[in-house]
C-alpha cells in the first residue's frame, strides 16, 4: 500500500524491488554505494548521493526527489515496472522462483563485493574478528557498541529525513492569493519581457484585466529529453507537464527546477508565483508554444500515438484533455508563432523559416498541425504567422523584431493589440 519509500541502499532496496514499490535511495556507507548507484542507474530508483560523503547535499536532493516522485504517478509506475524487471529476471536467470529465498539469489550491480547485502555493522564485526581481540567477552562488547551506534546514526537519519519530508506532507494547502482573470503560458516569443512593455501587460491595459505572465523563454510544447529526467526545464515546463501541474493543482515537479544560466534564473520565482494563482477565477488561458519546437526538430506527430508527448501535437492534446477535465468552463487560445528569420552578425538573413527545416518540418506545418489540433479538441487558434508580419523584402526582420525572431516594442504592442481585439470579441 506505499506509493514511495525513501531508503539508505542496504537490503530494504532489494525488497522495495521484489514489492515493485518506488523509491529515493541514497547510500549510508560505502559498501551501499554500488547498490544504491545501480538501482539509480536502471531506474528501479531515484539515487539522491551519497550522505556518507556529502550529508546536506544527500538530504536536499531527498526532499526535491520525493517531491517530484509525489507528483508524478507515471514516474512512479515507470520505477515501480523497472524493479520488478530487476527481480524478475534475476529469477529467470537462477532457474528459481522469484518468491521464497530470493535474498539469497538476488542480482547485484557489476563491481559490487558480496557484502553489498550485509548492514553497516558487518565490516566493523570482520575488522574486530581479524584482530583477534582474543577474548569472546570483548568481541561481544565490541558488537554491542557497534548495535549502539548503528541504533544512533538510523535515528539521526530518521529524524533528518522527518525534518525533509514533513513540510512536503503538510504543504498541500495552497495559499491562492493571487488573482488573474487571463493566464499566459508559453515561450519567449510573448514571454521575453517581464516590464510594463511584455504582451500580457500590454494587453491587461487594453483590456482592463489582471493577467499572469507565465511564459518560459526556451520551452516547447512537447518534451524533449528522451531520458527521462523531468526535472530539465525545458520539460518540467514544457505545455503538457504545466498544464498537468495547473489541472492538479501541484507544482512539485516544477519547484524542483534549477537553473544556472542568468537568462533562466527568475524561472523558479515564476513558478511559485504560478502556485500562488487562484485557477477559479481565471476565464481565458493564452497558449503560445511553437517556435521551439520548430528549431529543435522536435516531431510534429507520431503517428498511432495520438498523445505522445514527446511530439508537438501529442503534447498539445495531452495538456488540452488534463486542462477540459478540471476546467471545463476555460476558454483556451492558442496563439502561433510568427513569421522568423535567420541573422548573421552583420544583421543579413541567411535564411528564413520558409527555407530552413531543422529536422521536424518548416514552421508552417508547425502552425498547420496546431490549428488541426485545435479544431479538434474545441478550442480556439489565433493564426499570427500567416499575413502578421511583412517578409518580402530581405531587411523586414527589423519592421517587428529585433534579431528575427523576438518582437521587438512595436512587434510587442502590435501583438498585444491583436490580442486584445480577439479577446474582446
Amino acid at each position: 500500500r506505499c506509493d514511495l519509500a525513501v531508503t539508505a541502499g542496504g537490503t530494504t532496496v532489494y525488497e522495495l524491488c521484489a514489492l515493485g514499490v518506488p523509491f529515493v535511495c541514497f547510500s549510508y556507507a560505502e559498501n551501499q554505494e554500488a547498490l544504491a548507484e545501480y538501482a539509480g542507474a536502471r531506474e528501479a530508483g531515484l539515487y539522491a548521493g551519497k550522505y556518507h560523503q556529502a550529508p546536506a547535499e544527500t538530504l536536499e536532493n531527498i526532499g526535491s526527489m520525493v517531491r517530484r516522485a509525489a507528483a508524478d504517478s507515471e514516474l512512479r509506475q515507470r520505477m515501480s515496472r523497472r524493479a520488478r524487471e530487476l527481480v524478475e529476471k534475476s529469477g529467470r536467470q537462477s532457474g528459481r522462483s522469484t518468491t521464497g529465498s530470493w535474498r539469497r539469489r538476488c542480482w547485484k550491480p557489476p563491481g559490487a563485493g558480496r557484502n553489498i547485502q550485509d548492514p553497516a555493522g558487518t565490516e566493523a564485526r570482520k575488522a574486530a574478528g581479524s584482530q583477534n581481540r582474543g577474548s569472546e567477552d570483548g568481541l561481544e562488547e565490541e558488537k554491542r557498541k557497534e548495535r549502539r551506534k548503528q541504533n544512533l546514526v538510523y535515528g539521526i537519519c530518521g529524524l533528518l529525513l522527518m525534518l525533509v519530508l514533513l513540510p512536503i506532507a503538510l504543504r498541500r494547502e495552497r495559499q491562492a492569493d493571487l488573482q488573474a482573470e487571463v493566464l499566459f503560458l508559453g515561450d519567449s516569443i510573448l514571454g521575453q519581457y517581464r516590464d510594463e512593455t511584455s504582451i500580457p501587460s500590454q494587453a491587461a491595459r487594453l483590456m482592463d484585466v489582471s493577467v499572469f505572465n507565465g511564459n518560459f523563454g526556451g520551452t516547447t510544447m512537447s518534451l524533449q529529453n528522451r531520458e527521462g529526467r523531468e526535472a530539465y526545464y525545458r520539460d518540467g515546463l514544457s505545455f503538457s507537464q504545466l498544464a498537468k501541474a495547473v489541472a492538479a493543482l501541484d507544482f512539485g515537479t516544477q519547484q524542483t527546477i534549477r537553473t544556472k544560466d542568468y537568462v533562466t534564473m527568475h524561472f523558479g520565482d515564476i513558478v511559485d508565483e504560478l502556485d500562488r494563482v487562484d485557477f477559479s477565477m481565471v476565464r481565458t488561458l493564452v497558449v503560445s508554444y511553437g517556435m521551439n519546437d520548430y528549431v529543435t526538430g522536435s516531431p510534429i506527430c507520431s503517428p498511432g500515438e495520438p498523445e505522445d508527448t514527446f511530439s508537438m501535437e501529442g503534447a498539445m492534446r495531452t495538456g488540452i484533455r488534463f486542462l477540459q477535465q478540471s476546467y471545463p468552463a476555460l476558454r483556451i487560445v492558442f496563439v502561433s508563432p510568427t513569421y522568423c528569420w535567420f541573422i548573421d552578425d552583420d544583421g543579413s538573413v541567411t535564411s528564413t523559416c520558409e527555407n530552413r527545416d531543422f529536422g521536424g518540418g518548416f514552421l508552417e506545418d508547425y502552425v498547420e498541425a496546431q490549428r488541426r489540433v485545435a479544431q479538434e479538441c474545441g478550442v480556439e487558434f489565433l493564426d499570427l504567422y500567416h499575413g502578421y508580419y511583412p517578409h518580402e523584402e530581405p531587411q523586414d526582420w527589423r519592421v517587428y523584431t529585433s534579431d528575427g525572431m523576438h518582437p521587438n516594442p512595436d512587434g510587442r504592442q502590435k501583438i498585444a493589440e491583436t490580442l486584445a481585439a480577439y479577446l474582446e470579441e
